[in-house]
């Protein structure tokens, strides 16, 4: 049996040559212990990312419907309705996180594929080959999230706009 091999080698050279026998199927079992420890670890920060960058939207775009009170004003005052207005907004955010998500694809593909060895080396893991289909579905899903959160947080911009009191953002000016 293997086991009755691996221990007859273990006893011939082990002290001669100063070896350790490691088992294959130990080998597998520690190198998927540790994978899943870091696939564990690499969600955890891909969801932290995904909310930080909802919140920063929902920030970023908060600050610009209150820097542009002042032209939905002005809007208001020669005919536009509310619906055009939420549509405008709705448009711009959702191209402004598109195209965000597009380029932080470029970055990130810029990034990690020419140092991906690299990377697995100086984390100590063994360098894995992951398809191509499968980092085009992360990519898409990607861009679907961020298109999503673009009108997302756009409709809470939207909201704040549409509390505004035309004649007092007007006498603002």
């Amino acid at each position: 049996s293997v086991k009755n091999v691996a221990n007859d080698i273990m006893k011939a050279a082990a002290i001669e040559f100063n070896l350790d026998l490691v088992l294959p199927s130990a080998l597998v079992a520690q190198t998927a212990k540790e994978l899943e420890g870091w696939s564990k670890a690499v969600k955890f920060l891909a969801g932290a990312s995904w909310l930080t960058a909802l919140a920063v939207f929902a920030l970023v775009f908060s600050v610009t419907a209150n820097e542009r009170r002042r032209e939905w004003a002005i809007y208001r005052l020669i005919g536009a309705k509310r619906g055009w207005l939420s549509k405008l907004v709705m448009v711009e955010s959702f191209f402004l996180t598109s195209l965000g998500a597009v380029g932080g694809l470029i970055a990130a593909s810029l990034i990690v594929f020419p140092f991906r060895s690299l990377i697995f080396q100086s984390l100590g893991l063994p360098s894995l080959a992951v398809s191509m289909a499968f980092i085009a579905v992360l990519a898409l899903v990607s861009l679907i999230l961020a298109a999503i959160i673009g009108p997302l947080v756009g409709a809470f911009s939207v909201w704040l706009l549409t509390k505004i009191d035309i004649t007092k953002a007007l006498r603002d000016m």
